[in-house]
């Protein structure tokens, strides 16, 4: 990269770390591109430089926080040893960026759901997300050959693994508890994944 690639980029993440800031604390759709601008200490024109539009800036913010995740499970998680560990710590960590950016999340899917994004911007984010669930499945296939998870689609596992963290954040966002999140969730989630819900018969 460039030296004058490397100034745009560290402008875009500027940019886009003060938008973050306000979509968390206002909401994605009650944020205009001023109000970044004004965050960013940059002209409102200065943004549409680095930016096409507030749209843009939500997909590189999402991107963004996929990308970091998926490269934190190539770096801490795919070549542990212990899968039952690896997959236990993903869960964690998981929830924890859930919890950290869910409003921009499901700013991102009501854009996607009335079609204001653009399909390169959802091809990107739909590779990285099928990166992560086989990422994860590759981690619980391990851990079928151990025989330490039960026999069936590791992919299916996988995505049903997400879906149950994502229920809990989900509501904890709908009930105004982001602030004041208990803590026992994570645990719950937990139990539920690896031991269930029946007692034996």
């Amino acid at each position: 990269m460039s030296r004058k690639e490397m100034e745009r980029e560290f402008k875009r993440k500027l940019i886009a770390q003060a938008a973050r800031e306000l979509f968390l604390a206002r909401s994605y759709e009650e944020v205009t591109v001023q109000d970044i601008a004004s965050a960013a200490e940059f002209g409102k024109g200065t943004i549409y430089q680095y930016f096409s539009s507030k749209e843009e800036i939500l997909y590189y913010l999402i991107a963004q926080s996929m990308q970091e995740a998926n490269e934190k499970m190539i770096r801490d998680f795919l070549n542990q040893p212990d899968a039952f560990q690896a997959l236990n710590t993903f869960i964690s960590l998981q929830y924890e960026q859930y919890m950290a950016g869910n409003r921009l999340f499901l700013s991102y899917l009501r854009l996607m759901l009335e079609g204001n994004l653009k399909q390169e911007w959802l091809t990107a984010t739909g590779y990285l997300r099928e990166q992560k669930l086989q990422y994860i499945a590759d981690i619980i296939s391990r851990g079928q050959a151990e025989g330490i998870f039960i026999e069936a689609d590791s992919l299916q596992l996988a995505r049903s693994l997400r879906n149950v963290i994502r229920g809990f954040t989900m509501e904890q966002l709908e009930s105004h508890l982001k602030e004041n999140k208990d803590t026992n969730d994570m645990e719950l989630i937990k139990q539920v994944i690896f031991s269930g819900i029946v007692r034996s018969r």
